[in-house]
């Protein structure tokens, strides 16, 4: 189909591309105006990203896992995406979100959460933003601004822009955490979804 240079055993490939498909399918386009519009539902978009990372039969993702502990310290946190190799070796969590504007507080929770659930400092997670305001490039200028300055439970020491894509509207930082004297990362994926 499309990107045929790109290493399609790779996570981050392969997660980018579900995000490509997920924004070509109107169903998913959008903001969600009223409570019956599920397709436009985080959980909708979630179990979407999901299928398309199992498809590929290299990868294994369970949406709506329990495991780990909430944020609250009290249950099981509920994670949005797990993902495992096919000898089901957890490799990622997805952590994901819908916004229509640079709301930190919500971003922090769940990038909070995020390090809650990884109970094991997995190498890579991912925080996933379907973006659906209308000023896509001024929200993206905005986050890169706030997690650079974002007080992340593993000391950041490095963010950067991933341009191996090289797309308008998904895009994609990395920030580079200190666990426990371990290199561990954090992809951050913005995918506009009202890019009309």
């Amino acid at each position: 189909m499309i990107i045929n240079y790109l290493n399609k055993s790779d996570l981050l490939t392969v997660i980018v591309l579900a995000c490509f498909r997920l924004q070509s399918n109107f169903v998913y386009i959008g903001e969600k105006t009223h409570e019956n519009d599920i397709s436009k539902s985080e959980d909708s978009r979630n179990t979407y990203i999901a299928d398309g990372i199992s498809s590929t039969q290299k990868f294994i993702a369970k949406d709506q896992t329990r495991m780990g502990t909430s944020h609250g310290g009290k249950n099981s946190g509920e994670i949005d995406i797990y993902i495992y190799d096919r000898f089901d070796k957890p490799l990622s969590i997805i952590e994901a979100l819908n916004l229509t504007s640079l709301n930190k507080n919500y971003i922090k929770l769940h990038i909070d959460k995020l390090f809650v659930y990884d109970t094991v400092g997995l190498n890579e997670n991912y925080i996933l933003i379907y973006y659906s305001g209308k000023q896509f490039e001024t929200f993206s200028v905005k986050y890169y601004t706030y997690i650079n300055n974002f007080d992340f439970k593993y000391k950041k020491s490095k963010l950067e822009k991933i341009e191996k894509f090289n797309f308008a509207d998904i895009l994609i930082y990395k920030t580079f955490h200190n666990r426990n004297q371990k290199e561990v990362y954090l992809y951050h994926i913005l995918v506009n979804m009202n890019n009309q």
